[in-house]
């Protein structure tokens, strides 16, 4: 007899809710319900995050366990209830990734795109979450999937489409690792338009991954502050391309140049940039096109303190940091003006 789960009755709850912030997360881990597979093995134990009926507080109540198949009903009505996510403990976390990057082994015609896109970000987010956590704790990072995982998503990138594939991913997030993986989107997308080669792409793809390794050191009532940081709150943040830089110079896996992006992403051309004042001379060509980037997909990005910009309207601010403040290469930002028009197009 098949073994009943919550999912095959009514959820007697009055909300089932996506992810909260960190501390409301206690222990477990975000994952797309598109991420799991219809009709096959589950390894790992599958809980959604609810508000009981009368009662204030949330909790996280298991709907499908470890070794269980996945049924297809249960994923459906998991959809007509819009629940975005379902959430993994931290102590199966090791499970996440082999499990989802099985399907990348499948050859790409008889994948959508845009699941195969879906895929490549569900995983990258996983190997980054994993991967900050274990350069905080001087701990073995796995990076033999990184390859696989960009030269998926550089292969999208010959789609006529991809532009439309790869968005619809971007939005709706707010971490320190879907910033990071955006950025990643995006910044191959435009060395893609400046002709880069795959090897030099491959390497920029990393250290846009990791450029934000450092921020993880910066308390999160900092991050999630909702008002003006103030300068003893900034200089915390400051340090964040430093303490980056430091998490990954021993690794023989990381590239110089992928470094020199980790280190120099807050680098302006007048020199009033951070950690190291440089002018623009003495900034890394790959730390420019990151820089410009980051600031992009920060602007457009909803954050905990204030409402995502327009595309138009961050433009324009970074225009005011070319002309007024020089802050970035403005050769760099026209040519990123061009590229984005062309997928306005």
């Amino acid at each position: 007899m098949k073994k009943k789960t919550l999912l095959d009755r009514d959820l007697d709850v009055s909300k089932v809710l996506g992810a909260g912030s960190q501390e409301d997360l206690q222990g477990f881990i975000p994952l797309p319900l598109r991420s799991l597979k219809k009709n096959q093995e589950i390894p790992f134990d599958v809980f959604l995050r609810v508000k009981p009926k009368n009662r204030s507080e949330t909790t996280f109540l298991s709907v499908c366990s470890k070794g269980m198949v996945f049924q297809g009903v249960w994923r459906q009505k998991l959809e007509d209830l819009q629940v975005p996510q379902v959430f993994i403990s931290t102590a199966d976390e090791t499970h996440i990734l082999p499990y989802l990057l099985r399907d990348l082994e499948t050859p790409p015609e008889y994948f959508r795109d845009e699941d195969r896109a879906a895929l490549v970000y569900d995983s990258t987010l996983i190997w980054l979450r994993q991967s900050f956590r274990n350069l905080q704790e001087r701990a073995a990072v796995e990076v033999g999937p990184v390859s696989p995982l960009l030269a998926n998503l550089m292969g999208l990138m010959k789609k006529e489409n991809y532009w439309d594939i790869i968005m619809p991913l971007m939005e709706g997030h707010g971490s320190i690792y879907s910033h990071s993986l955006n950025v990643c989107f995006l910044g191959l997308a435009f060395i893609d338009y400046l002709g880069w080669s795959a090897k030099s792409a491959q390497v920029f793809g990393l250290g846009a991954l990791l450029h934000d390794l450092g921020m993880s050191k910066v308390p999160a009532e900092i991050l999630n502050k909702k008002g003006a940081l103030t300068e003893e709150e900034m200089d915390k943040v400051r340090l964040h391309p430093l303490s980056g830089y430091h998490l990954l110079k021993n690794h023989a896996w990381m590239y110089h140049n992928a470094l020199l992006m980790v280190l120099q992403h807050h680098e302006n051309e007048d020199g009033s940039g951070y950690p190291q004042k440089l002018l623009g001379t003495s900034i890394h060509l790959w730390a420019k096109v990151l820089r410009l980037v980051d600031s992009y997909e920060a602007m457009t990005s909803r954050r905990p303190w204030r409402e995502a910009m327009s595309p138009g309207k961050a433009l324009w601010s970074i225009r005011q940091g070319v002309e007024e403040q020089h802050i970035y290469d403005p050769v760099l930002f026209k040519t990123f003006v061009k590229f984005l028009a062309e997928h306005e197009k």
